[in-house]
C-alpha cells in the first residue's frame, strides 16, 4: 500500500518512513507542501501521513486536494498543537487519527494497521519509542535541546543503553559544564565496550563538538551513518567480547 508521508524534520522523516517500510508500506517521501501536491498530482495513495506545520503551510491544507485525488485514502495527522487548530477526526472527514507528537511508534503502526485493514503482528512494532528517544540498529538516539547542558548529559547515563548517537540537529550552545562530562561519557562507554557518536547541528556546532572531544568520539554531519556504523567493533573491550563469545560457541 502506498503512504504519502510528509515530514521536513530530516532525522524524524528518516525515522519514521523506515519504520512504515518495515511494517510493509510503500513510503513515498515529501518535506513540504510543494512535493506533497507534486506527488498527490501524479500519484494516487491509499494511506497518508501528516505532520502539521510544514515550511510552506500547513498539513490540513493538504487535505482538501487528498479527497480530489485519493478519495478512498484515509489521513493519520502527527502534530502537537493541531488540536488548537481544530484538526480531529470529528471535523475532517477524511482524517483517521490524530496523533500527538513526539509519535509512539506503536501508536503509528496501530494507526496505519487499522486504516489499512491489517491485523499487528506481535513485536512488529517499536514498542516506547518516541522521536525523542528511538533506537536505529545498535544505537539509542536522544535528541540533544538547544542548551547542551549538564541536566541532558547526565540524563544519557540510562540502565543498558551502552550505545549512544545524540542528534545536535536543535542545539544553538553547548555549556561549558557538559563538556568534561561527555568527555567521560564516551570514555565510559569505549571501555565497557559500547560507544558514544554525535551528528548534526550546524557546522559551528559540530567543529567545537569536535574540538572538545579531541578524536574520543566521532561528530558527523547527518545520522545516515548510523546503520553501517553500529555493525563496527571499534573499542578493545568490544573486540574481547565478540572473541570470548566466539570461543564459548566453539567448545
Amino acid at each position: 500500500m502506498k503512504v504519502l508521508y510528509v515530514e521536513d524534520d530530516q532525522l524524524s522523516g528518516w525515522v519514521i518512513a523506515r519504520f512504515m517500510e518495515k511494517w510493509g508500506y510503500t513510503v513515498l517521501r515529501a518535506s513540504d507542501k510543494n512535493e506533497a501536491v507534486q506527488l498527490l498530482t501524479a500519484t494516487k495513495v491509499d494511506m497518508a501521513v501528516l505532520d502539521h506545520r510544514l515550511p510552506d503551510g500547513l498539513g490540513i491544507e493538504l487535505l482538501p486536494l487528498i479527497r480530489q485525488t485519493s478519495p478512498d485514502a484515509n489521513v493519520i495527522y502527527l502534530s502537537a498543537d493541531a488540536g488548537e487548530q481544530g484538526v480531529n477526526p470529528a471535523t475532517e472527514p477524511n482524517v483517521l487519527r490524530v496523533l500527538t507528537k513526539p509519535a509512539v511508534m506503536e501508536q503509528l503502526e496501530a494507526a496505519l494497521a487499522f486504516a489499512a485493514g491489517r491485523a499487528i503482528e506481535a513485536g512488529a512494532g517499536a514498542i516506547g519509542e518516541t522521536l525523542d528517544r528511538i533506537r536505529i540498529g545498535r544505537f539509542f538516539v536522544r535528541r540533544a535541546p538547544v542548551l547542551l547542558d549538564e541536566k541532558f548529559v547526565a540524563g544519557l547515563e540510562a540502565p543498558g543503553e551502552s550505545w549512544i548517537a545524540v542528534d545536535m540537529s536543535a542545539v544553538g550552545e553547548i555549556a561549558t559544564g557538559s563538556v568534561e562530562m561527555l568527555k567521560q561519557a564516551v570514555l565510559s562507554r569505549r571501555g565497557s565496550g559500547g560507544r558514544m557518536c554525535f551528528f548534526g547541528g550546524s557546522d559551528a556546532i559540530r567543529e567545537r563538538m569536535t574540538s572538545a572531544l579531541a578524536g574520543d568520539a566521532e561528530v558527523y554531519a547527518d545520522g545516515s551513518w548510523l546503520e553501517p556504523e553500529g555493525r563496527r567493533v571499534t573499542s578493545a573491550a568490544e573486540r574481547m567480547a565478540v572473541l570470548d563469545s566466539v570461543v564459548e560457541n566453539k567448545r
